[in-house]
């Protein structure tokens, strides 16, 4: 179910979580409109010039997926030797 909840200025959707996340919590607040967005645009490539790791290593656990494949990701794109630690053996 979607409600939406007025905070403020704007209306935030109020998304019903069943006893999803613990310590009583039961609703999620989700904002839909990034206002940062109109005045900080996301980047798209690394702040970092390139090479800037080259001759590093980077030992990463987790690397396998989510957020650690993305750090690996960009490290190696910036030159570091990446060794990637992961519970998956089959990356």
């Amino acid at each position: 179910y979607l409600f939406f909840v007025r905070q403020g200025f704007t209306l935030f959707p109020r998304l019903e979580c069943n006893g999803f996340f613990s310590y009583g919590t039961k609703i999620l607040y989700q904002n839909i409109e990034a206002v940062q967005s109109k005045f900080f645009p996301p980047l798209r490539k690394a702040m970092l010039p390139p090479n800037s790791f080259q001759g590093k290593v980077a030992f990463i656990t987790g690397g396998g997926t989510g957020l650690g494949k993305g750090i690996t990701t960009l490290l190696s794109s910036l030159g570091a030797q990446c060794v990637i630690a992961s519970r998956n053996a089959f990356l």
